[in-house]
């Protein structure tokens, strides 16, 4: 069996409700619309097929809601993010082995909640955060509890690159453009 677990996801209506609250997503938005299996499961289901046996771990896609959204909203739709790719999970046991739940790190004591309640309830396998936060450094005293608590719970910690919405760094390799972070 393959599983592949950096796959990405916009679930049920998150990104909906995301393009709502979010009036700095910009062309991220746009662009991921683009990638169909990360919206539509049907697409995802035959692409999936095409491998034999294999399962995904699912996550959000960036851009990281600390960037696009204030906290209250972030740890709203995080939530429901988390919601829809538990039930996904339960709905797919046959595509999905579990998902890294969202967290929105503007608020510790929300995204902490969220963490528990993700892990605990929901069974997530781990969680996804950001090589910054909104800028600031992971190694920042205030985020020690989240790294402390994925320790006790044993559980998978995803670190997404990203840069800022206004920043990209390109490189030139074989006459193509390379986005890193």
């Amino acid at each position: 069996m393959l599983i592949d677990i950096y796959t990405h996801i916009f679930p049920g209506t998150f990104f909906e409700q995301m393009s709502k609250a979010a009036p700095r997503l910009e062309n991220i938005g746009k662009r991921m619309q683009d990638v169909v299996p990360v919206h539509n499961l049907e697409e995802r289901f035959r692409q999936m097929d095409t491998y034999g046996d294999y399962k995904q771990l699912i996550s959000l896609p960036n851009p990281p809601l600390e960037d696009i959204m204030d906290a209250k909203t972030g740890t709203h739709l995080a939530r429901i993010a988390n919601d829809a790719m538990a039930e996904e999970c339960t709905k797919n046991p046959d595509r999905f082995v579990g998902f890294a739940a969202a967290l929105c790190m503007l608020d510790m004591d929300s995204a902490m909640e969220e963490l528990h309640r993700s892990i605990k309830d929901l069974g997530a396998r781990g969680i996804q955060i950001f090589t910054n936060v909104a800028g600031e450094p992971l190694d920042k005293p205030e985020y020690q509890q989240l790294f402390d608590a994925m320790a006790k719970y044993a559980a998978l910690l995803f670190v997404e690159c990203k840069a800022a919405l206004d920043f990209v760094v390109l490189l030139q390799v074989d006459s193509q453009r390379a986005r890193i972070c």
